[in-house]
């Protein structure tokens, strides 16, 4: 595997392929852009074809973390754990986590908007739980 290189600007960018679409069928492409020189841009290369040769390349969700939370409660959740839970549960969901941080990317969420929103929720008199 290999990549194909161009210099856009004043940057250097690659493309590689990453697999196919098992559905439709058509090839997958990465492209990464940014390098200040080929170099750059070859050496990023060459690591992320290692991981995609070594099955530890995980491609970024593009997923609001709203639709991950509601599908995960709908496919997970819901088998795992008693049913008045999992309305409980889906209604905290809905009314506390989702208003305030559905908007976000998965990719984007990082603790300190975990703990914002806990912050949050607790000043506004909620319980720990």
């Amino acid at each position: 595997m290999k990549g194909y290189f161009r210099k856009r600007g004043s940057k250097w960018s690659f493309s590689i392929d990453v697999g196919r679409d098992p559905e439709t069928g058509k090839r997958k492409q990465k492209t990464v852009s940014g390098f200040k020189t080929k170099k750059e841009a070859e050496k990023a290369c060459a690591e992320l074809i290692s991981q995609i040769e070594n099955n530890e390349y995980i491609k970024e969700s593009t997923d609001d973390y709203e639709s991950y939370l509601l599908e995960y409660m709908e496919n997970v959740a819901k088998h795992s754990i008693r049913p008045s839970t999992y309305e409980l549960q889906l209604f905290i969901c809905k009314k506390h986590i989702i208003p305030e941080i559905g908007n976000l990317k998965l990719k984007d969420i990082k603790p300190r908007h975990l703990q914002a929103l806990y912050s949050k929720k607790m000043d506004t008199g909620l319980a720990a739980s």
